[in-house]
């Protein structure tokens, strides 16, 4: 049974819940809003500001160790284990393809500009900027 010395565990439970995702499980989480994820597994369990809480269970937390432990029921050796075991995963930078702009085809103008006219009104499009695109073949 390995011993772990106080300064040990005060370390592993220094990782936040999001760092810890991002970096050993990161298809496990889903970014919901600016600041906000939340897990695929659990869509309840909320993270944001430092803190995570998972609702649906009434529990939360601050680091990735209480996260192991509450939601994932890892005992407190398994957790330390997990935290002190873990290299963070890298994800492959996605390739960016080289493509040339692609020029914007627009459709063959009909005479009639009335149907477009009342469409473009709907929208809250102001008839003076629909007049002058028409105008100017925009």
């Amino acid at each position: 049974m390995p011993h772990y010395s106080q300064e040990d565990i005060d370390k592993a439970k220094e990782m936040d819940l999001l760092t810890y995702l991002q970096n050993y499980e990161p298809e496990e989480l889903v970014h919901i809003s600016r600041g906000t994820y939340c897990t695929r597994e659990h869509d309840s369990l909320k993270i944001s500001n430092g803190k995570w809480c998972w609702f649906s269970q009434g529990i939360g937390g601050v680091s990735a160790f209480d996260y192991l432990q509450k939601v994932k029921g890892l005992s407190f050796l398994k957790a330390m284990e997990a935290l002190q075991g873990y290299t963070p995963i890298t994800v492959p930078a996605q390739k960016v393809k080289n493509e040339e702009a692609k020029k914007l085809m627009l459709p063959v103008s009909y005479k009639d500009t009335k149907i477009v006219e009342e469409y473009l009104k709907k929208r809250c499009i102001a008839p003076e900027i629909i007049r002058y695109c028409i105008d100017h073949k925009m």
